[in-house]
Order: structure tokens, then sequence, then C-alpha cells
């Protein structure tokens, strides 16, 4: 009898111990549904963005163009919000929406001297501006446990950017007289135009994107992810760019009594364009708390 007690209290003890130790090893490491439910979590990361930018300015005459593709580098910040849902022990999908600030900002320009098409001289500068200010975004994701407490996942959605655009052109002609505007004697007359025009436009384009996450204990996941999105065309045409309000003459001519502007274009003609189609590249690090 007393063998049996001995047999049977160590029979209870080993079972209590190999009990306690499953326990603590579920507890050291979290479980595969630890990523499983609803998250918030806020994000940095590098905006890269680049695109063919493009404008003209067309008076009749003369016409004026510059195009190029431009790359730059910005910075990102922002807050997202989601829930994940394991349909296999190992597989998820999942839904995020999400809200990013930006300071991507493009650029293109000419700035040279170009004679129009009577030979005169002219001092040329045009410019177009692009800035990204902010974006929300909403996606899919789906994924798999590559271990216990790493996640690998992709994601595709829909992007929606405020993009903010501004174009200018500057044009100073030299043109020698033989007499003097207003006046006897030789000469130049300078003419300049000078106008701006500007976009604020909402676009939305497809986003695709590639993940990993790691659970850092029960409720924090530190996470990168990187995500390429194509936005839809940014153009706009300024007509009657070349008016009375653009175009002003100053008599530069020993004749003509100075320097002053002696005279306004009063034609409404012409017309400036650009045109841009935005595209890009982003890398960030996020940082999560599991409800």
């Amino acid at each position: 009898m007393k063998k049996l007690s001995i047999s049977l209290a160590t029979t209870i003890l080993t079972s209590s111990i190999i009990t306690l130790s499953g326990i603590t090893d579920a507890a050291a490491k979290p479980a595969p549904h630890n990523f499983d439910g609803f998250h918030i979590g806020a994000s940095v990361g590098i905006d890269n963005g680049h695109s063919n930018m493009s404008m003209s300015a067309d008076n009749g005459i003369d016409r004026y163009a510059t195009s190029g593709h431009k790359s730059q580098v910005g910075f990102l910040g922002g807050l997202n919000a989601g829930c994940d849902h394991f349909f296999d022990p190992n597989y998820f999908v999942g839904l995020e929406i999400g809200f990013d600030g930006s300071t991507l900002e493009g650029k293109e320009k000419i700035n040279e001297n170009r004679p129009d098409t009577a030979g005169n001289p002219n001092n040329l500068n045009m410019r177009l501006k692009a800035k990204k200010e902010w974006a929300i975004s909403a996606a899919l994701r789906a994924g798999m446990l590559i271990s216990d407490n790493l996640l690998a996942y992709t994601t595709i959605g829909w992007v929606g950017a405020d993009w903010k655009v501004k174009g200018t052109f500057f044009k100073q002609t030299f043109v020698t007289l033989g007499g003097g505007l207003g006046g006897s004697g030789g000469g130049t007359t300078e003419s300049t135009n000078a106008f701006s025009t500007k976009a604020d436009k909402f676009k939305s384009g497809l986003r695709v994107g590639l993940g990993m996450a790691k659970m850092l204990n029960e409720n924090v996941q530190l996470g990168l992810e990187t995500a390429y999105t194509w936005y839809g065309n940014i153009h706009k045409t300024k007509n009657n760019a070349f008016n009375s309000d653009s175009g002003i003459f100053f008599n530069n001519s020993p004749g003509g009594g100075g320097t002053g502007p002696v005279g306004v274009t009063t034609s409404d003609t012409g017309t400036f364009k650009f045109k841009l189609k935005p595209q890009t590249l982003e890398a960030r690090v996020v940082l999560k708390w599991k409800f």
C-alpha cells in the first residue's frame, strides 16, 4: 500500500511538472492567434515619388515647352487601424485603413535665353511644382505565419491623395528699334509676360505592397512595409494666358522718356498647359497595438 501511494504521488508530481512546463512555454512565446483581431498603429518612413512632368505655353506665334522625368524623396508619417482574421492556423486575411501626411515635392523648370521666331532675345523662365499634401487609403491584407511570432503579408488597395500643383511663366523680350517708341532715336523695347495657374487635385490610385510584422509581446507589433502606388493624370489648361494682365511693354529708347511702362497687350490669346502622372514608392516602419 505504501509503494502504491508513493507511485501515485510520483505520477501526480510528474504530470504537474509537465503541465506547468507547457504553460510556461506558451507564455514565453506568443501564440499564432496573438495576431488575430483589431489593431491600431502609427508609422514613419520615406516617400519616394517620380513622374513625367511637362508644360507648354503658346501665344499663337511662339511655342515654349519643356518636359522631363523627375524623382524626389520626401518623408511621411501616418496612422492606421484594421482587423486581421485567421481562417486557418497559418493563414489570414485582413482589412486596414490609413491616413498619411507627406513632404514629397517635385519640380520641373526651364530657365534660359531663347530667341523668338523674329530672332528677338528672350529671358524665359517656366516652372512647375507639384506637392503631395496628404493621403487616405484602404487595403486588403493576406499573409501567413513564418513562425509563431513573425508574419509576412501582401496588400492591395485604394489610395486617394491631395496634390497641389502650380505652374508659372515669365518671358522678357527685348526688341531693337529703329526709332524711339513715342519719340525719335534708337533703342530697345522690353516686353514682359508673367502669369501662373494652380490646381488642387484629389487623385486616386492603385497601391500594392509587401510587409512583415513581429509580435514583441502580447499586444505590441513592430513591422516593416513597402508599397507602390500609381496615381491618375493631373493636368490643367489656362486659356487666354497671354492677355492684358500678363503683358507689359517698357520703352527703353532714348527718345521714349525713360523706362516706365508705356502700354499693355490687349489681345486675349494663347494657352498655358501642364501635365504630370505621379507614382510613389513608400517604405515605412510600423508600430501597432493589438486589442
